[in-house]
């Protein structure tokens, strides 16, 4: 028996719902309360266990909670996190209800502005997975080619590798430091 006009509808209509679906979760994105319950503070090598569980991608968003009287978060380049630096940060967030969205792929590095809470463990390093993701999910034949577990370099359009631009941000303060660097 030939399926009828209503059952190939409906066998449509499945599909589309189903393929929907699949896109959502593709789409959908996840508000990370920094610290979970304990929110952001200084506690030893705390956040590196809490984001390694964890699987951030772009649109993503951390929420960071803290007492806005005695702590901040400062996004920062690697060198920065590595010595626990914040004066050469582009911004400051200061409202101990703040939201930062993960925009592009890459290492994320996040302190606080007082050394010794740096130094404590109140410092957030987050691996953002980009396009070079979504492209292994969709198509695990080419695992060997674009896999993000087999490569440290981030594919995506619009950014780039920060590691050489950390380096020449080294390489450039030791300069300033001698009064050699350009204005």
């Amino acid at each position: 028996m030939a399926p009828t006009t209503t059952t190939k509808k409906i066998f449509g209509f499945m599909l589309v719902i189903t393929a929907f679906t699949v896109l959502l979760g593709f789409c959908s994105a996840t508000t990370y309360k920094v610290g979970d319950s304990d929110g952001w503070t200084a506690k030893d090598d705390k956040y590196h266990g809490w984001a390694e569980n964890k699987e951030f991608n772009v649109g993503d968003s951390l929420l960071f909670e803290y007492d806005h009287d005695f702590n901040d978060v400062v996004p920062v380049i690697r060198l920065d996190y590595d010595l626990c630096q914040s004066s050469f940060a582009e911004a400051v967030y200061k409202t101990g209800h703040d939201v930062v969205t993960l925009t592009k792929p890459g290492h994320h590095y996040f302190i606080s502005s007082n050394p010794a809470r740096c130094r404590s463990g109140q410092k957030l390093d987050v691996h953002v997975l980009g396009e070079e993701l979504l492209e292994f999910k969709l198509n695990p034949m080419t695992e060997s080619l674009h896999s993000p577990w087999k490569s440290q370099v981030t594919v995506s359009s619009g950014s780039s590798n920060q590691e050489p631009m950390d380096r020449l941000t080294m390489w450039l303060r030791k300069f300033n430091r001698f009064g050699w660097g350009l204005a």
